[in-house]
């Protein structure tokens, strides 16, 4: 076993531990907005950016039940390079490279049209 796939072991790793611990901070923060809304005289000295700190709260835990399912759907990264114990060809890593950059986009956009969703939609529920 070489360093390359220690090192790779230990990447997949922690990339699932993120995922998981951003399940777990969602639904901490899901009880936050619970606790804050059903006992809004707790929430007299916290900071809020929409006014309301159980929006706040969800807002942060949908991100993390966004963020961290989209983590865990992430194949382990595994090139074959590092496995058989060569140097990757150009074409390995330039398919790699695309790759990795349209699940990034895609990701962003989805992060994004989630985001501008809640945004409109929480705008429209809190002006009323």
């Amino acid at each position: 076993m070489n360093f390359q796939s220690i090192h790779l072991k230990l990447f997949n790793l922690l990339v699932r531990a993120f995922g998981w611990m951003s399940l777990f901070c969602g639904t901490g923060f899901l009880f936050w907005a619970y606790t804050y809304y059903h006992h809004p005289e707790k929430t007299v000295n916290v900071a809020t950016v929409s006014g309301y700190a159980w929006v706040d709260a969800i807002g942060v835990a949908g991100f993390c039940f966004v963020i961290g399912p989209l983590v865990l759907m992430v194949k382990p990264f595994k090139p074959e390079s590092v496995i058989q114990n060569r140097e990757p060809s150009y074409e390995e890593i330039s398919k790699t490279m695309q790759s990795t950059i349209k699940f990034v986009l895609k990701t962003l956009f989805i992060l994004c049209s989630i985001i501008a969703v809640l945004y409109f939609a929480l705008d429209r529920f809190i002006s009323k």
